[in-house]
This record gives structure tokens, sequence and C-alpha cells, in this order.
């Protein structure tokens, strides 16, 4: 008998090994699983470099990028595989890692790969996790592979060209279990399902910003009447339209940011309504109106921004009247009269406030005896 291990995790962000032996067992066996594993290390380690100089690696080769090596599948146990923010030189992604089939964690964010996607990573079907995120230079021309990562929770392919897929919006959401979709800068331009229904009520963090799709927002979001949803980003898409009513229906939303579009109308009252939330940030659009006092309702808000846009109305004690935690507040570029009484003492501590080009009624020293304000910029129109 020979008492051995698996190596269960492999951890090596940005050139720093970390290996933990997770998992002890005993074979019987001529050549001890410890010394197997040990040489497979060996000749991954090999083909490793780091070209920033940041850890003892750089003595491993002189190679100029490094290069995952095909025996690393032998780790037959290995459930967590990090190799985020090396130096693998604009290759792409091995497509021996579908073989790794117990992997539950794969992170390869930014690690400098590029091309096409292999569809193998479609066989790990325990994956839990996925980060592929800012490697510039990964596309798709398919993703039907993610049907089979039915238990994935965390989908993270920002900065991936998914153009090409017509489909990607029921693909992922038959991901039952997901609840983390980043797709940040993807290059997608449809929020329109091109048939059946969306079904997302598991996500609690939904990220589609800095894509192309120049419509309204559509009307599946209002299928999450018993959504978990927390995190909103729309931002930087050239979404129109009005900010729909069906957003009321997300009782947990904790942060929205609909910024850097095209939306008109005023902002709904019923945002109000929403007391989970902490960030709000509606800047750089086309909203008109007034601006609804239940905002001031928002008792968790810590960030408001509202800057260029086109109100036309006041703001008062009633917009912040139980914004006891508010720290960061943006109203620049909007024709906004900011006029409280001069007996008014704010419940809040401002860390960060802009006030760029708004009318600001006498009592404006106030701002300045905020204790915690750290940056300021106020000029008046």
């Amino acid at each position: 008998m020979v008492a051995s291990f698996a190596i269960h995790v492999l951890f090596l962000p940005r050139f720093f090994v970390i290996t933990f032996s997770l998992c002890f067992f005993r074979v019987e066996s001529n050549v001890s699983s410890c010394q197997k594993e040990k040489n497979t290390l060996l000749g991954f380690q090999r083909g490793l470099t780091d070209p920033y100089k940041l850890s003892l690696v750089s003595s491993w080769s002189d190679q100029e990028g490094s290069k995952i090596s095909p025996s690393l599948v032998e780790l037959e146990f290995l459930n967590y595989l990090d190799l985020r923010e090396n130096f693998f030189n604009s290759t792409s992604i091995p497509s021996f890692l579908g073989s790794m089939v117990n992997l539950t964690h794969l992170d390869l964010h930014d690690a400098q790969f590029c091309g096409h996607i292999s569809h193998q990573l479609g066989n790990l079907s325990s994956l839990l996790y996925l980060n592929l995120k800012e490697n510039n230079g990964l596309y798709v021309d398919k993703l039907h592979w993610m049907f089979h990562l039915s238990s994935m929770q965390h989908l993270d392919l920002s900065h991936t060209d998914l153009h090409r897929e017509v489909d990607w919006l029921q693909i992922v959401s038959s991901l039952s279990s997901l609840l983390e979709l980043i797709l940040n800068n993807c290059q997608l331009d449809s929020l329109t399902p091109s048939v059946g229904f969306v079904n997302s009520t598991s996500l609690r963090v939904l990220n589609l910003s800095e894509n192309l799709f120049n419509q309204e927002i559509p009307n599946w979001f209002s299928n999450r009447s018993t959504s978990l949803l927390e995190y909103l980003n729309l931002r930087d898409n050239s979404l129109s339209g009005k900010i729909p009513d069906l957003l009321g229906q997300l009782k947990r939303l904790m942060d929205l940011d609909l910024s850097d579009n095209s939306l008109s109308g005023p902002i709904p009252s019923y945002l109000g309504n929403l007391s989970q939330m902490q960030a709000l940030l509606l800047g750089v659009n086309k909203l008109n109106g007034t601006v609804p006092k239940s905002l001031g309702l928002l008792s968790n808000l810590f960030a408001l921004s509202i800057s260029h846009n086109f109100f036309t109305s006041n703001l008062d004690e009633a917009h912040f009247s139980k914004l006891g935690k508010l720290k960061e507040l943006e109203i620049s570029y909007t024709p906004l009269f900011f006029n409280v009484n001069s007996n008014w003492v704010p419940h809040f501590q401002l860390e960060y406030v802009s006030m760029i080009s708004c009318k600001i009624g006498p009592n404006k020293l106030y701002i300045f005896t905020l204790s915690l304000l750290q940056s300021i910029i106020i000029f008046e129109m």
C-alpha cells in the first residue's frame, strides 16, 4: 500500500504557482500517484514563462509565451483550474481542456488567449464557473455546446465576439442554474429572442453592457415576477424608448445601470418602491419631465446619477428624505433647480457630488460642511 494524494486545485494567477492537496486516499501501485502528478506538474511548469518577471516562473523557460501542456489532463482529479492573467501570447484555448471532465471551476480571464473557442468545452458538464473575459480576440461561431453545461452558475464571456450566434439568448437562458451572466462588450446586436420564451428567473446578476442592441428594452424582462435579480447593467447599448414599467417587478434589485443610452420620457415613480436599491445610474440619456420624489424613499441608496438629461423640475428636501446612506450624487448638465430650505439638515454625508451647470438655490454652503466629502464639482449655469 502506498499513501498518496490527488491535486484538486491548480491556481496560477499571474505566474504565482500555488497547488493545494485537498483529498487523500490510498492506492496499490508500483508507481506512486503522487509521483505521477508531480511529473505532470513539472511538465506543465516547463511550458510557462513570465514576461513581466513577476515570479519564479521567469527562470523556467526562455520561450516568448506560455503554453499549456496536454499532460495537464493526467491530473484526473483536478476540479479547479485558475490560469488568469497569464501570458499565452494570443494562442487558442486548448481543446484538450474539454477532456478534464471533473472541472467545476475554469478561470482563463485576461490570459491573452485568442481565436475560436473550442466546442470541446461543452464536455465539462460539471462546470459551475467559467470566466474567459478580457481575452481580446476570442470569438465563437455557435454556442450550442453550452446546452450541456446545465450546472453552470457563473458565466463571464466579456470581450468575446458573440455576434455570429443569433440564438445566444435562448441558449444562455436554458442554463437553469445560472446565477451570474456577464456579457460585457460582446458585439451582441439583439435582445429579441428568435423563438420561444426566455426563462432566466434564477439570475442574480445580469450584465449586458457595451453591446449594440439599438432597440427598446424588451418585454421578456416582465417574465421575472418571481425574479431574484439583484444587479442589472444595460449601460452603453444605444437603447431607446421609455424605461419600462416591467422593471418595477424586480423587487430585489440593488443595482440598476441604464446610463449612456438614448432613453426618453420621465423617470418612473415606481423606482422609489424598489427598497433594496443601492445604486441608480441613469445618466447620459434623454430623460425629461420631473424627477419623482419617490426616489427619496430609497433608504439603502448609495449612488444616484441622473446627469446629462433634460429634466425641468426642482430638487428639494423631499427628494432626499430617507437617503441616509447616500454617498455619491451626480446631477450635472441638467436644467434642474437644486433648491432646499436654509434650515435643512441632510441625513446623508456625501463623498462625491457633481452639479455642473445646475441652478442652485441660496442654501449651497451645507455641501461643504459634510465631513466625508472627498470630491465636489459645482459650476452653476
